[in-house]
């Protein structure tokens, strides 16, 4: 399989590391790092093995097909989304229908009750905390409040006034979103546990 490095890029922003920033850890002008990513400049296997060090992946999940985003939370009952527990599984393969899966990342259901047969489906969205994305109004969404704190929900508007609708038709009134990403695709665990068996964060 030819290799593109247009993958490296993509794994780049996915992490939300500006051009800029990833040139200063490779100790290359931004110029030199497009010229890398874009595959104008040859890719030495010294060259890629600092770009993984520097975005933290592992270069055998760089040079295959299947690429892994990352777990980034868990989601409650009541849809708001926590921090990734200690020991979790922290990276699931992308689903193969979603287009230019390096840029997204997944948070984890974890409810209780009567929904509980949900536990563990994965959510997953394009990994960007600047601004609500347009396509996000009206549509079931990641969403980080302006206080640091992130749920799911439908951010709505209404003239200047921003609402977040969730579950059950209950409404959070006067709330400032910071961004909102909508959800491209919900994976049962099914079709993801088996894959993690070894991708467990490494000591």
């Amino acid at each position: 399989m030819e290799f593109n490095p247009g993958v490296l890029r993509d794994l780049r922003r996915a992490r939300g590391i500006s051009a800029s920033s990833m040139a200063s850890r490779l100790a290359m002008s931004p110029t030199q790092l497009h010229r890398l990513e874009s595959g104008s400049r040859r890719l030495t296997v010294d060259a890629l093995l600092a770009y993984c060090r520097a975005i933290d992946v592992d270069v055998s999940d760089v040079l295959t097909r299947e690429v892994l985003v990352p777990i980034v939370g868990v989601m409650t009952a009541d849809a708001e989304v926590l921090p990734l527990p200690p020991g979790s599984a922290h990276q699931t393969p992308a689903p193969r229908i979603v287009p230019d899966p390096a840029r997204l990342a997944a948070i984890r259901w974890e409810p209780s009750g009567r929904v509980a047969a949900m536990r563990g489906h994965l959510y997953f969205f394009v990994a960007n905390t600047n601004g609500v994305d347009e396509r996000a109004w009206g549509q079931r969404s990641i969403i980080g409040r302006a206080n640091g704190t992130q749920r799911v929900g439908w951010p709505k508007r209404d003239g200047n006034r921003v609402y977040i609708e969730y579950i059950e038709r209950q409404v959070e009134f006067d709330v400032e979103i910071a961004w909102a990403n909508p959800i491209l695709a919900v994976v049962s665990p099914v079709a993801w546990a088996y894959q993690l068996t070894d991708r467990a964060p490494r000591d």
